[in-house]
Formats: C-alpha cells, sequence, structure tokens
C-alpha cells in the first residue's frame, strides 16, 4: 500500500517535471526569439544609419534654408533648390523604411507607425519634393516599404473619391 502511494507520487513528479523541461524550453525558446529580433533589429539600423549619414553628405544647409524659404514662400526653385530638397526627403524615407521594418518586427508600436503613414501620405501628395523623390527612387527601398507606400496611396485615393473638395495635385495645380 505504501510503496503503491510512493510509486502513484513518484509518477505524479515525473510528470510535474516533464511538464516543467516542456514549459522551460518554450520560455528558451521566446528569449531566443526575442533576442534574434532584437539583433537583426541593431544590425539594421546600424545598416541604416550608415545610408542616411551616405545620403547627408550631398545636402547642403544653406541650400536647403533657402529652398524651404521659397517652398513657404510660393517662390519658384531652381535646380538645386529642388535636387536638394529631393536628396533632403530620401534621407527622410530612409528613415521611415527603418521605422517600417521596426514596426514589422513588432518593436516599434502600431500607434506610432500610424502617424507615420499619415506624415507619409502627406508628404507625397503635397510635397513635391517628395513626390519626386518617390518616383525617382522607389526601386531602392525594400519590396515591403514599397508595398507599404502604395497601399498608403491606395487607401487615400478610396477616401478622396468619398468626399467631395476643390483638390489640388500633388504639385499645386487644380485637377480640373
Amino acid at each position: 500500500m505504501i510503496r503503491n502511494k510512493l510509486t502513484f507520487i513518484t509518477q505524479i513528479a515525473e510528470i510535474i517535471s516533464a511538464i516543467a523541461v516542456v514549459l522551460s524550453l518554450i520560455y528558451v525558446g521566446i528569449q531566443v526569439n526575442q533576442n534574434t529580433k532584437a539583433t537583426q533589429s541593431a544590425i539594421r539600423q546600424s545598416v541604416a544609419d550608415n545610408d542616411i549619414t551616405y545620403l547627408m553628405t550631398s545636402l547642403d544647409n544653406s541650400i536647403l534654408a533657402v529652398a524651404s524659404y521659397k517652398v513657404e514662400n510660393d517662390i519658384e526653385l531652381s535646380g538645386v533648390e529642388m535636387s536638394q530638397l529631393v536628396a533632403r526627403q530620401h534621407v527622410n524615407f530612409r528613415v521611415f523604411e527603418n521605422a517600417f521594418y521596426q514596426y514589422e518586427q513588432e518593436l516599434l508600436e502600431p500607434e506610432t507607425w500610424t502617424r507615420y503613414r499619415v506624415i507619409i501620405l502627406s508628404l507625397i501628395t503635397n510635397n513635391p519634393a517628395s513626390k519626386k523623390m518617390w518616383i525617382q527612387n522607389e526601386n531602392s527601398f525594400t519590396d515591403s516599404f514599397q508595398k507599404e507606400i502604395r497601399q498608403i496611396l491606395n487607401e487615400e485615393n478610396v477616401i478622396t473619391e468619398q468626399r467631395p473638395y476643390n483638390a489640388k495635385d500633388s504639385l499645386g495645380q487644380n485637377k480640373d
């Protein structure tokens, strides 16, 4: 009788041990997965930082300041000024691309990415330099980021078709 009780208790302890081992392995697997994501994210951040640093070498802040002033005051830009604004938007969109990667890896909050989507939409639809940059450089971005931008723009088309207004295209010209 005592022997049967000890055998029963031993079997229960073995089952509990086996369950604890399985749970420990699941926990370790989750930790390894999270560590892998964090490592990949750090590598991606380093690559993005290098890209941005390289792209910024072509920017001239004195030209950008004048170009920004001209845009704000609806003054025609020179070719060099437009080129500088396009180059600045290329840097800007590299930052967005990295943020999108972080979002895909679940390392950036959905609320933050939603805010970036609004900014991206506004830039491409309202900022001629952003639009020109995207047309010229779209293929230099990752496929997943290109797809996300197309989705953002397609969502806008649905919204604008549902509400009447006197729209202007992204170059400031009436759409009539």
